[in-house]
């Protein structure tokens, strides 16, 4: 017998192996890089995990917002989550909280009512979602005579949100403005609002 039962090859029972290979060194693996979830495909997963999936007709989803929503994704939305939802772009370009809220009259840009709400999104109640995406223009200070403070900004956005409970909406989702190509102190804003987003 060469070997004792259980040796390795090449390697006598003595224990001395019959030659010595140098290990290989090891090449450290870096991990993969994560892609970035974009901000409307995070939506749409959120979307289908509080309705789930449709029974019969879709549901019906009212998107209120500003350019950031349509048509910047709700056409993205509306296509990844046919057949689910029926989804509806309320989005205006230019719009802040301030315009959204109920209370505050229309600044020339609707054709039938008084207000944006009573315009875009009244006709489109009920609904069984709803979300809102609102703050850049409101820390640009965008068709209004400043930046909107923190503590406006918050009593808007819960005007309008008890605006939409009371057309018919079931469930909103309240979505943090995004911090993007801003100027420091619109920046500073927008995080503002969204702590705000946490407590309303």
């Amino acid at each position: 017998r060469v070997g004792s039962r259980g040796a390795p090859p090449g390697e006598p029972a003595g224990g001395r192996p019959d030659t010595l290979r140098p290990r290989r060194p090891r090449i450290p693996v870096r991990p993969r890089a994560r892609r970035p979830i974009s901000p409307y495909l995070a939506l749409a997963g959120l979307l289908l995990g509080v309705a789930g999936p449709a029974q019969g007709s879709p549901i019906r989803t009212l998107l209120v917002g500003d350019s950031i929503t349509g048509p910047s994704y709700a056409s993205l939305l509306a296509d990844d989550l046919a057949g689910t939802h029926d989804v509806v772009n309320a989005g205006r370009s230019g719009l802040s909280a301030y315009y959204w809220a109920p209370s505050t009259p229309c600044p020339g840009i609707c054709p039938s009512a008084d207000t944006v709400f009573d315009e875009y999104a009244a006709p489109e109640l009920p609904s069984r979602i709803a979300t809102v995406l609102l703050g850049t223009n409101d820390a640009l200070g965008f068709f209004l005579p400043e930046p909107t403070p923190a503590d406006a900004w918050e009593g808007y956005m819960r005007e309008l949100l008890d605006g939409l409970f009371a057309g018919g909406v079931e469930t909103i989702i309240l979505m943090s403005p995004p911090v993007a190509n801003l100027s420091a102190e619109a920046t500073s804003q927008i995080f503002a609002y969204r702590e705000r987003v946490g407590v309303i």
